[in-house]
């Protein structure tokens, strides 16, 4: 899935679960159990390119800056709206954990290099993904996102 549908999933996570010690490791498994759902994103089909193509990688900074906006809005709102800091760290905990297994896999995505236990989640993740093609595999995040 794109980040930004982790980021959503962490956020009604934690909003619904507000003690961090069930919404983070929640957060972290929901990751996989959402990749199962049919999907796109930036890195959908480029194993079998030699060079990551710049076009992806407009989509994979564009989802990184949507993500992030999405996430740090829910947590601004509830330190500064809600005057809740506590619920605002529950968010921000909670969304950092449902995207870590991507960040994790990240080191071999662009360095072909495990670091630490990033073999084991990228085992797991191959394994738990279901990329879908393009348009198709957007429409079922909208509805993760919606």
């Amino acid at each position: 899935m794109i980040l930004t549908s982790h980021v959503a999933v962490g956020i009604a996570t934690a909003e619904l679960i507000e003690n961090p010690a069930a919404s983070w490791p929640l957060s972290f498994g929901l990751h996989f159990l959402f990749d199962l759902v049919p999907h796109w994103d930036g890195l959908t089909g480029a194993s079998k390119e030699a060079v990551i193509k710049p076009w992806r990688w407009a989509v994979i900074i564009l989802d990184i800056v949507l993500g992030l906006t999405l996430g740090l809005t829910f947590v601004f709102r509830a330190l500064w709206f809600e005057g809740k800091p506590f619920k605002a760290f529950n968010i921000l905990g909670a969304c950092f954990f449902s995207i870590l297994p991507d960040l994790l896999e990240l080191p071999y995505v662009l360095f072909k290099r495990h670091l630490g236990r990033s073999r084991i989640i990228l085992k797991i993740q191959s394994k738990m993904h279901w990329r879908a093609a393009f348009p198709m595999g957007l429409f079922p995040q909208l509805v993760v996102l919606v």
